[in-house]
This record gives C-alpha cells, sequence and structure tokens, in this order.
C-alpha cells in the first residue's frame, strides 16, 4: 500500500527546531468517545493525504488514536504501548484491529523537500515496528514506534488539525472524516475560507479509490454528499463544495468553510449526543447546492 501526500517544500536542516504543531496540547482523554471534552492533535503534513491505496474508515480513525495517546512523546525515539481495548473504540472485539495495523505498517507518504538546493521527493512510513498478541481475540498491549523520517517532519510542523474525539466516532463513511480533518486544519485560517482543488485531487483526498466514482454524478452521490452531510452535522464549521465546469465537465471543486454560530454549535452538540438510530434522516438535507459556471446554481446538490 503506497499513499503520497505533498507538503510546503523545506530545507532539510541538520537539527530540527520543535514547531508550533508540538506545542499544542490534547484535551480531556483523547481515546474516549464518551469524553466530551477529548481532542487531539493532527499535524497538517498527515491531513491532506492522497491515498494510492485508500485505508478505511477504521484505518483512519486507528492512527489518530495512535497519534493522540502519545501526543506528548511523540517525536521521540522510544517505543509506545497502548491496550488493544483502546483501539476499540465502540466497537466491541478486536477482530478489526490486525487487518488495520497491516494497512498502516503497508500505508506510506511522500513529501516534498529541498535538499542541496534541489527538489526532491521523500517516501516514509506512516507507522514502524508493531508488536501485538498474536491471538486476535486476547487482550494486551500493542507496542508500536514512528519512524525517524515522520518524526522529523511532525517536529518541524506548524500546521495542525484539533480533532475533538467524540466527532471522529460519530462518522459512517470515511469520506466525512477526511474532510473533517481538511476543515479542522483550514479552520482558524483568519483571511482564508475558501479552497479550490481538481475533481482528481479532491478523490485522492478524501480516498477515493483509484477507478471507483469516475463519473462526477457517483462522486457528488456517494463521497461528497455523505462527507458534507456529516461534517455539516457534527463538527464546529459549515461546509460547502462548489463545483467548476469546463463545458459539461466538473475540473474544480471550491471548499468553502466557515465557523457556525451559537445556534449551529448548539445544534451540533445536540446531535453529536444523540443515538445513532435515525441519525441519516436527520442530518440529511444540509448540503449547499453546487455552483456551476459563473455562481450558477445547478440543479442537483452536490
Amino acid at each position: 500500500m503506497v499513499v503520497s501526500v505533498t507538503i510546503t517544500e523545506v530545507a532539510m536542516p541538520d537539527t530540527y527546531p520543535r514547531g508550533r504543531t508540538l506545542r499544542q496540547r490534547t484535551t480531556g482523554n483523547p481515546l474516549d468517545p464518551s469524553d466530551g471534552t477529548a481532542s487531539l492533535i493532527k499535524p497538517g503534513e498527515l491531513v491532506d493525504v492522497v491515498e494510492l491505496t485508500p485505508l478505511t474508515l477504521p484505518d483512519r480513525r486507528t492512527y489518530n488514536l495512535l497519534i493522540g495517546h502519545v501526543w506528548d512523546r511523540i517525536d521521540e525515539d522510544v517505543e509506545h504501548a497502548i491496550p488493544k481495548s483502546m483501539l476499540r473504540g465502540t466497537h466491541k472485539s478486536n477482530d478489526r484491529l490486525g487487518p488495520t495495523i497491516r494497512r498502516l505498517m503497508a500505508a506510506q507518504v511522500e513529501v516534498r523537500i529541498v535538499r542541496d538546493g534541489k527538489r526532491y521527493l521523500r517516501r516514509i512510513q506512516l507507522l514502524g515496528a508493531v508488536d501485538r498478541p498474536e491471538d486476535e481475540d486476547e487482550d494486551g498491549n500493542v507496542y508500536y514506534r514512528f519512524p525517524a523520517e515522520l518524526r522529523e517532519i511532525i517536529q518541524r510542523s506548524d500546521i495542525f488539525a484539533r480533532l475533538q474525539t467524540e466527532v471522529l466516532f460519530c462518522f459512517t463513511s470515511k469520506y466525512a472524516l477526511a474532510l473533517y480533518e481538511m476543515v479542522q486544519k483550514r479552520g482558524n485560517l483568519k483571511y482564508k475560507h475558501v479552497e479550490e482543488f481538481g475533481t482528481d485531487e479532491m478523490r485522492g483526498l478524501l480516498g477515493v479509490p483509484p477507478g471507483r466514482l469516475t463519473e462526477f454524478a457517483d462522486l457528488r452521490r456517494k463521497a461528497l454528499i455523505p462527507a458534507v452531510e456529516e461534517v455539516n452535522a457534527f463538527s464546529s464549521f459549515m461546509v460547502q463544495l462548489d463545483a467548476t465546469r469546463h463545458g459539461r465537465k466538473v475540473v474544480k471543486l471550491r471548499l468553502i468553510w466557515f465557523a457556525k454560530d451559537e445556534q449551529g454549535l448548539k445544534a451540533a452538540y445536540c446531535e453529536v449526543q444523540k443515538h445513532k438510530a435515525g441519525r441519516k434522516a436527520r442530518t440529511g438535507g444540509t448540503v449547499e447546492r453546487l455552483a456551476g459556471p459563473a455562481g450558477e446554481l445547478n440543479d442537483n446538490p452536490v
């Protein structure tokens, strides 16, 4: 499995000064979805990830928990330990954990760097060595490391997303979790509330499998609608996606985000606290319609 991500080009120094991201602190218990105060930090370089072999929703969520559990020491060259039970979240068994760990160990990222005045692509792994009980049903610790090259990138990171743990466990779509992370990374920018992406780029950032949802109508129905509806329902931001067309073809997607007012925040909090039963019906219909040429609204929502 290969995952590719592009970050701002950075000259590689001999030492890596501690960046702004590592100075952020988690809140509450970042692994407990029932703790309404819990949040974790994810470096921006690990948010806009283009997956060549897509990870699943549990994979993405588990990786966030592995980061959050050891955040205060994530840049240290040490082995970390986490109980298997803490990685189950709201799932009641360990059956997903083995395949998830294998996919995360196989995943790689590529980052752009400047070395000796030239541009390079550096490929690194998401996880280093992992030890877990051989018996999938047996409880115990999972021991894991983050590779040195990844720790160096995290160490110099200055852009981050703060993710609310209880919100992470509300999402039923991996596309929604990816979009949530993208918005949380960008949400606190003072002078930027819009960003454009090519349609293929957005497919990659959302983790759409290669060769799937190649028609925009399918992408809209199966990825964009679920993602925007869930982010609008659970997060502290409202999200809109507008389409830019060249003739009949959608060539770009414009992501727009803005903070919710007090009423919107209360509605999101109430929805997060409610039982999942009936949630799809409650959260439907929140998507803004995609805009066509010259801002003309399309007949179909996202």
